[in-house]
Formats: C-alpha cells, structure tokens, sequence
C-alpha cells in the first residue's frame, strides 16, 4: 500500500482562486488532487503545487501515487473561495422607502457566507449624497458583527439620498 501524503495545514477560506499546498510524502510517488498529477513523482520527500479552487466550498482529496498508479488513501483538505462581497440583506428604512418624518439614521444589515464582514473596510469608503450627488455630512459607525449605520449630523428632510458602502 501507498503511505498517506502529509498535507500543511493551509486557510479555511481565501479570497485567491489559485492557492499552493505543501507537505511531505514517500520518496518516488507523485501528488494527486482530486485526480488531477499536481506534483510528478519524483525521489524527493516534499512536496509542494498549486490548485485552482472554484467559487464557494472546496473538498480537496490529496493522495500519493506510486509508479504503478497505486494510490494511497485521500487525505481530505476543505478550502472555501470567498470571491463574494457581503450582501445587504436588509436596511432600516427600506431601500426606496418614502419616509414622511426627519430620519435621524440609516442601518445596514449584512451577511457574508464564508467570513466575518471587516465593518471597518465596509465604511471606511462609505458614501451619503443628496439628489444633487453633494456629500452629506454625518458619522459612519459599526454595530455588532454586521451592522453598519450612518448617522447624519443634520436629519434627512424630503428628498432623495444615495448611501453606499464597500
């Protein structure tokens, strides 16, 4: 039988599509991911290649194979490509929502599939414009893990505003 390959340990969740594995094996065997030779036999004893992850989560089956093809059991190696940004899954008030008092704040609520959302990164490029494209002067803040609120230093009158996040 062919010994197990040792795989490093590599990130649960990456936003490259092209990620390197490394590791260790029998001397004279090749590596072999999801059938796919990414590393030619060869008598060395470690190894190291690259794989190409598709969008979402990825199960890597990692095996050493000898010169007559024998392969060893998989050791099994999960990778999510995170290549989606946070989505806004609600506000307060509703997006387009016509509002008939002053409005003193804007909330966004996010989710993101695969990691914690950088609410730092999120409002550091974050915009609040009247129907006319002026910046409208305000604070952009965080709350919990996925909130984001901006908070204008005037209230919101009648009109039309664009805010946008990152």
């Amino acid at each position: 039988s062919v010994p197990m390959p040792y795989v490093n340990p590599v990130t649960p969740v990456t936003s490259f599509q092209v990620i390197a594995l490394s590791g260790t094996k029998s001397a004279n065997t090749a590596i072999v991911i999801n059938g796919d030779i990414i590393v030619q036999r060869s008598d060395l004893t470690e190894w190291q290649g690259q794989y190409t992850l598709q969008s979402g989560s990825n199960t890597l089956k990692v095996t050493a194979m000898d010169v007559n093809g024998y392969q060893s059991e998989a050791v099994t190696v999960t990778v999510a490509l995170d290549d989606t940004a946070p989505a806004v899954i609600s506000t307060i008030p509703l997006n387009n929502a016509s509002i008939n008092t002053p409005l003193t704040s804007v909330i966004f609520s996010l989710a993101d599939t695969y990691t914690t959302i950088n609410l730092a990164a999120t409002i550091n490029e974050a915009t609040a414009k009247n129907s006319s494209g002026q910046d409208i002067q305000g604070e952009w803040s965080t709350s919990g893990s996925n909130s984001v609120i901006f908070t204008p230093a005037n209230p919101l009158g009648e009109g039309t505003y664009a805010l946008t996040i990152y």
